[in-house]
């Protein structure tokens, strides 16, 4: 089993999220590296600070890793292998060298609940991190408790998929909490249903073995469509697929000054898509193999998706 890494500012939320994390390391018996990325901090005059300064803040950022360890250790009553690790540098950049040497199955990070009407934040250095690590970024909601992972929904724009390590990642998770995934897609009253036919074929197919089911959502409101979907289905675990294009990116970037709100109880898995990282794209070519998916006169494909939106 491949690790999983715990990204820690040492704040409410990320020891939140550590504890969570832990607690997972547990049921599928992972090991766990705690990881704090230490940025050299420059005075409000931008002047760098003394070595006496550094040293000190440097020393509390080892005490709180090996404290947080301790803790940790406790509470899993010494079942897993739990490491620690301080970088020096920016947190994207040296989170990612670090990863490509660990290959981890995920990297976990807390989000800060705020108001009940601002209750999922995602915050930017987590942001940033679901758009660049090409590894998944579990984020855990300040508060939550792992209590198992019995249902997974993946939120999908159903476009012409990627046959790449996103889908590979998504099917690790979902051999280990031996779930079916729940497939959502968000789709207006007037958008032309058979465009979807591609990603369907190629989400069916894939991911056959697990016995996926998809679901169509037409509410006006993306955000208060998926969360009551997830509210409904009992859902323990969202992934996300941010890319270039997509109604979750679009969901994203529909303002960085306005806090996004996702779910209050529920941690959401991103999965960058392999296009994102290295620029390839290989369609997957449905069973009439003469294009990519949206042919409208294959009965089989077509009878499929009417089925799917009669039931969503």
């Amino acid at each position: 089993m491949k690790p999983i890494i715990i990204a820690t500012d040492f704040s409410a939320a990320s020891q939140n999220a550590a504890r969570y994390a832990a607690d997972m390391a547990v049921t599928v018996q992972s090991e766990i590296i705690l990881v704090h990325v230490y940025e050299i901090p420059i005075s409000s005059f931008q002047v760098p600070i003394s070595e006496i300064e550094f040293t000190a803040l440097e020393d509390d950022a080892k005490a709180n890793l090996a404290d947080l360890k301790k803790g940790l250790e406790a509470r899993t009553n010494g079942k897993i292998n739990i490491s620690t690790q301080l970088l020096y540098g920016t947190v994207q950049t040296e989170l990612e060298k670090f990863l490509q040497s660990k290959s981890p199955f995920a990297v976990v990070a807390g989000s800060k609940t705020q108001t009940n009407l601002e209750r999922f934040v995602v915050g930017s250095n987590v942001t940033r991190l679901m758009h660049h690590l090409r590894f998944p970024v579990l984020m855990v909601p300040e508060h939550l408790a792992f209590k198992g992972i019995h249902r997974i929904a993946i939120a999908s724009d159903l476009s012409s998929t990627s046959e790449n390590s996103c889908i590979g990642f998504i099917k690790k998770w979902l051999n280990v909490f031996h779930v079916s995934p729940d497939i959502i897609h968000f789709a207006p009253l007037e958008h032309p249903k058979y465009n979807t036919a591609a990603g369907i074929a190629f989400l069916k197919n894939t991911l056959a073995a697990f016995e996926p089911s998809f679901h169509f959502i037409s509410n006006r409101d993306i955000e208060e469509g998926i969360n009551d979907f997830l509210s409904s289905h009992k859902t323990d675990l969202l992934i996300v697929m941010p890319g270039k294009h997509g109604f979750w990116e679009s969901l994203l970037n529909k303002s960085f000054s306005k806090e996004l709100i996702v779910h209050a109880s529920l941690p959401v898995l991103s999965v960058l898509q392999n296009d994102q990282v290295n620029g390839t794209h290989k369609h997957y070519d449905h069973s009439c193999k003469k294009c990519v998916g949206n042919c409208k006169s294959n009965k089989e494909m077509k009878n499929f998706i009417d089925e799917a939106h009669s039931q969503a």
